[in-house]
């Protein structure tokens, strides 16, 4: 199972695609605020790896690492993002994210570096 969180339709469809390629069921959420909520609840399944872009309306990306790794410290946990270098510090600093980042991806990035990255995760 892959979880991804991502605002723009297009990114979401393009994911949710390879990730059914490579053999990976998927679960979607537009917001970090939705995630947040489901990984609380009662019905929260972990998945292999949750996939983010930093940039989220509301929350960013990078708030949901420290939730997610404190219960479930072997999921594998991507950031996506335009700005990886400048952005990924601060953000990570900030949340407490910090070396808990397994994988990055800088946008725009080829569907093989994506394929590559979900093959070695599931």
């Amino acid at each position: 199972m892959l979880h991804i969180v991502e605002d723009e339709d297009h990114i979401r469809e393009m994911l949710t695609g390879i990730a059914q390629f490579v053999g990976l069921e998927t679960k979607l959420f537009y917001s970090a605020d939705s995630y947040l909520k489901y990984l609380k609840s009662h019905d929260y399944i972990p998945p292999k790896a949750l996939i983010t872009d930093i940039y989220l309306p509301g929350l960013i990306g990078c708030t949901i690492c420290n939730p997610l790794k404190s219960k479930y410290p072997d999921v594998s946990f991507v950031v996506m993002s335009g700005f990886l270098e400048q952005c990924n510090i601060r953000c990570c600093k900030r949340h407490r994210a910090d070396g808990l980042i397994d994988h990055s991806l800088q946008k725009p990035f080829k569907m093989e570096q994506l394929i590559e990255l979900l093959e070695a995760i599931r």
